[in-house]
């Protein structure tokens, strides 16, 4: 007998992008190529298939933005983001990571050139480092020069040594990896996503992902380095020419509850709270036979006691501020402008 993978594809097709069956508590990432995210209201449609399927980490290809654009106009609640623009003609990619999730940018192993447009993020789950790399191949750049950025930074990748490591994107390859061998891969298709094997890594999208007027072609990958730790592969409808492809992950990331924090309001205690309070205060008894540490216990605890009962007191939940931005360098900067400050 076979497995049921010998007869139907890995990848799920949901139909509704908003509800895409992934455990909300666990680690998931996704992408899809907008095509334009300021273009009519694609931004409100990200923003409900982010905020309805609670995704940790979501990439956008061909955001076709420059350097001109606020990024406010790009915002979305609840997540901070990431840019690497181009034009408002074509390329550019956003990396849209939840708040409450440290992570940082490596910049160090990204790549530069035109070939192969890339944002790298780190991001640290369950004290476990998972690297996250957007990519966006241009279909018209060099190939040879393609082969050759695309083998050094998947070496910096490795070089990293990550828990786990996630490509995904838009590479405009793949037609291969085709369920059904309904498609027409080129050389290059094969060529191209051998570099992803070499080092190991394994691709777990397998129905088309673009249908044009022309042709229908499987181009947005999602590679990674662990098979064993992916719980399920989508795919959703397209918002422009290209579906979306996600996947979730066996890692919890859940978002921290706020801490409920309780201050006395030493200010607001009445004349009659104080009276009571150092009545009260004056009625600690201790014994002879007592050592100094439990009577130093036995007093504190009445004290606390005291203040608990007479002195009124607010709680309020605490307000989660993540700063993905900090780094070792940051805080020193910011420890030599407070010493010069004193």
């Amino acid at each position: 007998m076979g497995d049921i993978s010998d007869v139907v594809p890995y990848t799920i097709f949901e139909e509704d992008p908003c509800n895409l069956g992934f455990p909300k508590d666990h680690f998931s990432c996704g992408s899809i190529n907008i095509n334009s995210i300021l273009h009519g209201q694609r931004l409100s449609q990200i923003e409900a298939i982010l905020h309805k399927n609670n995704f940790s980490i979501f990439c956008i290809n061909e955001s076709k933005l420059d350097n001109s654009k606020d990024p406010a106009c790009y915002k979305i609640n609840g997540f901070n983001v990431l840019a690497r623009h181009r034009t408002t003609h074509g390329g550019g990619i956003l990396v849209y990571i939840q708040d409450h999730i440290a992570c940082r940018r490596l910049t160090e192993i990204e790549n530069n050139t035109h070939t192969l447009e890339h944002i790298a993020l780190e991001v640290f789950i369950q004290n476990k480092r998972i690297i996250v790399n957007s990519f966006y191949r241009p279909p018209n750049c060099d190939k040879t020069m393609f082969i050759q950025d695309l083998t050094s930074t998947l070496e910096k990748i490795h070089q990293n040594r990550p828990y786990l490591s996630i490509a995904i994107g838009d590479l405009n390859m793949g037609s291969q990896y085709c369920f059904f061998n309904s498609l027409n891969p080129k050389p290059f298709d094969f060529l191209g996503c051998k570099v992803f094997e070499d080092f190991h890594y394994t691709q777990i999208i397998d129905q088309a992902t673009r249908y044009a007027k022309e042709s229908v072609s499987l181009i947005d990958l999602i590679f990674v380095n662990r098979f064993d730790m992916i719980s399920k592969a989508v795919l959703f409808p397209q918002i422009a020419d290209h579906a979306g492809v996600a996947c979730s992950v066996e890692i919890l990331c859940k978002r921290p509850r706020p801490r409920v924090i309780v201050k006395h309001q030493f200010n607001d205690i009445t004349s009659a709270n104080w009276s009571q309070f150092k009545t009260y205060l004056s009625e600690f008894k201790s014994d002879e036979s007592w050592t100094t540490d439990f009577h130093c216990e036995a007093l504190t605890n009445h004290i606390i006691s005291g203040i608990d009962k007479f002195v009124p007191k607010i709680s309020f939940k605490q307000k989660y501020a993540d700063i993905p931005w900090s780094s070792a360098v940051v805080r020193r900067a910011l420890l030599k402008k407070n010493k010069c400050y004193k």
